[in-house]
């Protein structure tokens, strides 16, 4: 029976995620997102985040964004995953398949994994010889196959197949001198494009030695500064001269695309110059204040060319040489347009436009209306929902997005302003220990407590019934009298309710009580987000019929709630 629930609610959720239909796109129960476990790290000469992680961590490919995102939580004053300064000792998480892929190591292997020198590798369980070269260099398909593997071929004779190699094999790599050699030729067969620079792009001629990661933290060092050797080039862009410059497009771009991308993980480039290393000695170098690039921890790079300056000619030539960018250029029709454009092509593990609201939580709900929804990895560890505010709209009220990131939804508001609701200190609840004397005269409704009701008066005998609760001719009694005492008082019109078989909400509708509720359904910002809460509302009173998290209390004694738990 388990089985067939659990197949059946994967089916719900699968579902309403491909169709986009239904009440829901998913529903995550009120189980908190725990912190990952960390390792300590000294960061090594050579060193990237990426090869830290899939080389020494035996992290997946999939796992990446989601490390990505904790690492910058782990290690805060880390300001580019690029440039890890040499001998820092840095967090590392572990998590998912990466701490599976840890233990594994611990237990004994028929493969026996010693310590190589620097230029060389152990071939791990599942890699193939052109994963390892894109994944240590960088590099393009195209180059790998065209000139790398050959060179690898040359300094291990012994690999005869480069489809087959087995796991535990020591082999050679080539080293950074060697590389360029292979990088040199390959250039010489697809050259820098003469009439493809534009302005803010320019290309340039550099000497290469080993990249060293900084000691400070900055940029990668290289053996001598970079010579121009590329006369400036025009102001035209490829749309012709005298494109005239969009200030209002950069402007939509640096202060509404770069920050929420920066929120979702990204590192943003817009002051500057950002350089792009060419296999043969070129490089590209772009002036982010005209051309901004936002480096997504997907891997994926992006570089808004909004105003034209980018000529076809060159975007081609970018993005065949560096296949983790994508220029986006030319105007937009307008914001939605462009985050369109973004999240296309950011690498993101599912991307939901216009779907059905997100639910989150338990005994308290939030739902959640976007205009995207995207789940950054296949875990759906990270959901972010995105939606567009007006000048005049308030964003969610902060202790809402603090609930909503327990559950590991971050809530992505582009424009907007923020409201008033930001209470940050715990909100009074005023206990009501479950008694109906107590939740009366909280609402203020008139009610006797241990009133004596004569049945029945004959000379020195007399039958009376001391009701624990009276409102006019009605009792609440949580045991009731025995059969015979309560026909006496129906005969007087009086009526019993069995307050221990019955909720607050059916007593209080007895009672004739107008409220709201249950469940208590509250807008917190209209067309984004609601509220669900199980209780009820009298006027500026909720009763709690549950407690709720504190960030839900917090957000309803900001609104002006008096807060009562039953």
């Amino acid at each position: 029976m388990p089985v067939r629930v659990s197949s059946l609610l994967a089916a719900i959720i699968a579902c309403s995620l491909c169709m986009g239909a239904a009440d829901i796109t998913l529903v995550k129960h009120a189980r908190r997102v725990k912190a990952p476990q960390t390792s300590e790290y000294m960061v090594k000469e050579g060193d990237t985040l990426r090869r830290i992680l899939m080389e020494v961590y035996n992290a997946k490919e999939q796992d990446l964004p989601y490390l990505y995102r904790q690492f910058r939580i782990q290690n805060p004053n880390i300001e580019s995953l690029d440039t890890i300064p040499l001998g820092m000792k840095i967090r590392i998480p572990i998590v998912g398949s990466v701490l599976a892929a840890s233990e594994e190591k611990k237990r004994p292997s028929e493969v026996e994994v010693k310590e190589v020198a620097p230029n060389e590798y152990v071939i791990k369980q599942g890699e193939y010889l052109a994963k390892i070269l894109k994944d240590i260099y960088g590099i393009p398909d195209e180059v790998i196959y065209r000139q790398y593997i050959d060179l690898v071929q040359k300094l291990n004779p012994e690999i005869t197949n480069p489809d087959y190699i087995r796991a535990g094999h020591k082999i050679k790599l080539p080293e950074f001198r060697q590389m360029l050699v292979a990088a040199k030729q390959a250039q010489s067969e697809s050259p820098l494009p003469a009439s493809a620079t534009t302005a803010g792009v320019q290309a340039q001629k550099m000497r290469h030695e080993p990249p060293v990661v900084a000691q400070n933290g900055g940029a990668p060092k290289t053996a001598e500064s970079r010579v121009p050797d590329v006369p400036p080039v025009s102001q035209a862009g490829g749309s012709g001269k005298g494109v005239p410059h969009k200030a209002q497009d950069i402007k939509v771009v640096k202060h509404a695309v770069l920050p929420a991308l920066k929120s979702m993980g990204g590192t943003r480039r817009d002051t500057g110059t950002y350089f792009m290393p060419v296999a043969g000695g070129t490089s590209l170098s772009i002036n982010t204040s005209e051309i901004p690039v936002m480096e997504l921890d997907t891997g994926r790079k992006i570089i808004f060319d909004v105003n034209g300056k980018i000529t076809p000619e060159m975007k081609g030539f970018i993005e065949k040489t560096f296949p983790s960018f994508t220029v986006l250029t030319g105007s937009p029709k307008d914001l939605e347009d462009l985050m369109d454009k973004v999240l296309s092509v950011s690498g993101y593990f599912s991307i939901n436009k216009d779907p059905s609201p997100l639910l989150v939580g338990s005994e308290e709900k939030v739902r959640f209306f976007g205009k995207w929804i995207v789940y950054k990895d296949f875990s759906r560890r990270n959901v972010f929902v995105i939606n567009l505010l007006g000048d005049n709209e308030n964003k969610t009220p902060r202790a809402i997005r603090n609930y909503a990131s327990t559950f590991g939804i971050d809530l992505i508001e582009i424009g907007g302003k923020e409201g008033g609701n930001t209470q940050s200190k715990p909100a009074p609840l005023v206990d009501l220990k479950r008694s109906y004397p107590e939740l009366l005269k909280t609402l203020k409704i008139p009610h006797q407590v241990g009133t004596e009701i004569l049945l029945m008066s004959s000379g020195p005998i007399r039958i009376a019934y001391k009701a624990p609760v009276l409102l006019d001719k009605i009792i609440l009694a949580e045991t009731m009298p025995d059969p015979e005492m309560a026909a006496m008082l129906q005969q007087q019109s009086y009526d019993i309710l069995n307050t221990s078989e019955l909720q607050p909400d059916e007593v209080l509708d007895a009672l004739g009580q107008d409220f709201e509720g249950p469940p208590l359904k509250i807008t917190v910002a209209k067309d984004r987000s609601e509220l669900e809460v199980p209780g009820i509302r009298i006027g500026n009173r909720i009763i709690l019929i549950k407690r709720v998290e504190r960030e839900i209390q917090n957000y309803l004694a900001a609104s002006g709630m008096k807060l009562f738990v039953w």
